[in-house]
């Protein structure tokens, strides 16, 4: 009796460990899923993207991502009171999340639900209630202030008021777009409203509704901005100054003049909106102007040289050739350094080229850069068809589509004879026998006679 007590014993506590051990699913695995979406509204016949983010700490395989609309369950898909499904992913994006995209069909509420079916048979949901509206447009867009007077330098941000035809709604996409009539005299972000005064003058800066009846303009409101030409501390404005016929330089309000005597060089300032440096010919911006120009430095400005200009404007970026009586110059970063000597690259036309001091320098020839060594033309571009044999002030080097081949041993040849080449190089020291793929050559000083 005691031996049958003790297996009972035995077996009971067998049991109790597998309870212990084997824990449902549900209650033991991490895996989830998740609605998001980042837009505010769905109104009637709006679609959005919806996304599903799946937390699967095991890396278990998925089976299925299926959506659903309405009251329904994987099996059993009911059609949506107010919502449809128009398309699904079933792929994950690069983000890592799965996507669908939702249609408001009518007034009402819906749920939308992801359901996420594992390889194992284990399944997770996720449901979102959302409400669809009647579109209801901006009738109406008031800024405020109306009205400012500002000084050069000021920052501040205007509001938009946005409302509906009907007091008693509201628009369901409220959002507006500014912009300035004078960007260069006063600049506004187009997204927050935030205006920063630059030159003197007067703008008016707008702001737009973005939705709006079909068929009919969108709605917008004003504020007038005055930019004084003096500071806060009562001092008259220096900078780029816009007039009827152009944009023109003021020295401590004196027009035309740098340090009080008419200047032609760069200056750097803000005209139409762009800040940076610009060709300023006899004290007005030069901004029909593109092409190379030398100017001295002068105190507080450009530091001279040559440069290129852009529309007038310095951008610091420009790469390329251009040409003028001296010669056709590689201009980098906007400016010719006259220290460049090797092979460059031209992104204006996609070719290398050889330049000697900065300036464009023909061939034939060969010149290094840190690929390589390499062939140049008359034009004194690289040419990459060039198989032969060419020289420069170091040698006879072998090329081979238009680079020295420096592994190159053996035979070659060009216009004057057939060479011998050593580490890619003539051998002019070479006099004698020379056996190359299987016949002997006569050599005397290092071509085959």
């Amino acid at each position: 009796m005691k031996k049958l007590k003790a297996v009972l014993c035995t077996i009971l506590a067998i049991a109790m460990m597998v309870a212990v051990l084997v824990i449902p699913a549900s209650a033991a695995d991490a895996r989830a899923v998740s609605l998001n979406y980042d837009w505010q509204f769905l109104a009637v016949g709006e679609k959005e993207d919806i996304y599903a983010t799946v937390t699967n700490p095991n890396n278990v395989g998925i089976k299925g991502v299926y959506w659903t609309v309405g009251k329904s369950n994987q099996n059993i898909q009911l059609i949506g009171t107010a919502l449809e499904i128009v398309s699904s992913n079933p792929s994950v994006t690069p983000q890592g999340q799965y996507k669908a995209t939702i249609q408001g069909d009518r007034n009402g509420a819906d749920y939308v639900t992801v359901w996420v079916e594992f390889v194992d048979g284990y399944k997770v949901s996720d449901s979102e209630l959302l409400t669809i509206s009647p579109r209801v447009y901006p009738a109406s867009v008031a800024t405020s202030p109306k009205n400012v007077d500002a000084y050069a330098g000021d920052r501040f941000t205007l509001s938009a008021d946005v409302k509906a035809a009907n007091f008693w709604e509201t628009p369901t996409d409220k959002s507006v777009t500014w912009t300035s009539s004078e960007p260069g005299i006063v600049s506004v972000n187009k997204d927050t409203g935030e205006v920063r005064a630059i030159s003197p003058g007067t703008a008016v800066i707008t702001a737009t509704a973005k939705d709006h009846q079909p068929g009919q303009a969108a709605p917008s409101g004003s504020t007038t901005i005055r930019v004084s030409n003096r500071d806060k501390n009562g001092n008259l404005f220096t900078g780029f100054v816009k007039e009827a016929d152009g944009w023109y330089w003021y020295d401590a309000g004196v027009k035309n003049a740098t340090s009080k005597a008419p200047y032609t060089g760069a200056i750097y300032g803000n005209v139409n909106g762009t800040e940076g440096w610009w060709r300023t010919v006899n004290g007005k911006a030069d901004t029909a102007y593109t092409g190379l120009t030398y100017f001295k430095a002068k105190p507080g400005q450009n530091g001279g040289g040559w440069w290129y200009f852009e529309n007038g404007y310095i951008t610091g970026k420009w790469v390329g050739f251009v040409t003028n009586d001296a010669g056709t110059w590689y201009v980098k970063n906007s400016q010719v350094n006259f220290k460049e000597t090797g092979v460059v690259y031209n992104p204006q036309d996609g070719n290398w080229y050889f330049v000697k001091n900065n300036k464009l320098t023909p061939g034939p020839d060969v010149e290094p850069n840190a690929a390589g060594w390499w062939y140049i033309d008359k034009t004194g571009k690289v040419d990459f068809t060039k198989t032969s044999v060419e020289h420069n002030a170091a040698g006879w080097w072998r090329i081979e589509n238009g680079k020295v081949n420096f592994n190159f041993n053996g035979l070659a040849s060009n216009a004057a004879g057939t060479w011998v080449i050593k580490g890619g190089k003539v051998n002019f020291n070479y006099n004698g026998k020379y056996n190359y793929k299987g016949h002997t050559y006569n050599i005397k000083n290092g071509k085959v006679v």
